[in-house]
This record gives structure tokens, sequence and C-alpha cells, in this order.
């Protein structure tokens, strides 16, 4: 069961950061597009769809981070020597 878990916990990291990546390249084009376009209003759309993605990449980015310490958490329990009673 633990293996398990711990497959779980890898999974969950690798689809989070996957997440958080697809996210920060989706407001890089945002801004760059911004930067393209002449009209106020369109770069203000850019603009706030830039900054929605970034604010999901960083959400997915923590997300990301809780899975690594949950992740070293049980691997410090695996190898943690157990006591005898």
């Amino acid at each position: 069961m633990k293996e398990l878990d711990l497959k779980r916990a890898a999974d969950a990291y690798a689809k989070a950061w996957a997440e958080a990546k697809k996210h920060g390249d989706d407001a890089a084009e945002a801004l760059m597009m911004s930067d393209l376009v002449s009209s106020q209003s369109a770069k203000k759309l850019f603009t706030a769809r830039a900054e929605r993605a970034l604010a999901a990449s960083e959400n997915y980015r923590k997300a990301a981070d809780l899975c690594l310490k949950v992740i070293d958490e049980m691997d410090r329990k695996r190898l943690r020597p157990r006591r005898s009673s």
C-alpha cells in the first residue's frame, strides 16, 4: 500500500508541475501578445489573461511543492529504522 501511495504522490507532483509549466507558458505568451497589439483594450485583455495564468501557475507550483514534501516525508518514514519492542 505504501508504494502505491508513493506512486500516487509522484503522479500528483508530475501533474501539478506540468500544469504549472503550462499556465506559466500561457502567461508568457499573453504578455508577448500584449506587447504586439496596438489597441489599449486588447493590451488590457492580454494583460488580464497573463495575470490569471500566472496566478494559476503559482497555485500549481505550490501544489507541486506540497507533493514534494509529502514524498519526502513518505521516504523518511520508509527509511526510518523500526524500533523493536
